[in-house]
């Protein structure tokens, strides 16, 4: 499979951060919202909200502040990675021979690894 964006945030922890600012509205004293409080948040957001209190709930929790911060901690783990593709975790292990790979006859295979030692 090829590197890209999509694929290489969707397994990092940016979204994370999304998640924690719209969690943070229907937090109480501190103690994170049940999964029904958030499911709930996101319906009446759905049904009696609107892309401006999408927007302003995100202001609000700085969320590019955070992302900023997420991202720039992602792509410095990029950056020092040795490989981040299948095919640099292939080209990493592989090597190139040396020698040739034949078949030996019927008397080395019946001789066993004695006869070759």
């Amino acid at each position: 499979r090829c590197w890209t964006f999509r694929k290489w945030l969707s397994s990092s922890s940016v979204t994370d951060a999304i998640a924690e600012t719209l969690e943070s509205r229907i937090s109480r004293d501190g103690v994170p919202p049940t999964s029904q409080m958030q499911l709930e948040f996101a319906r009446s957001l759905g049904k009696s909200g609107s892309r401006d209190v999408v927007l302003e709930l995100l202001r609000d929790g700085d969320v590019k502040s955070t992302l900023a911060d997420r991202l720039w901690k992602e792509f410095s783990q990029v950056a020092e990675s040795t490989a981040a593709t299948g095919e640099e975790w292939n080209s990493k292990f592989s090597i190139e021979a040396k020698f040739d790979m034949t078949f030996g006859s019927v008397d080395i295979f019946f001789g066993g690894l004695e006869a070759l030692i």
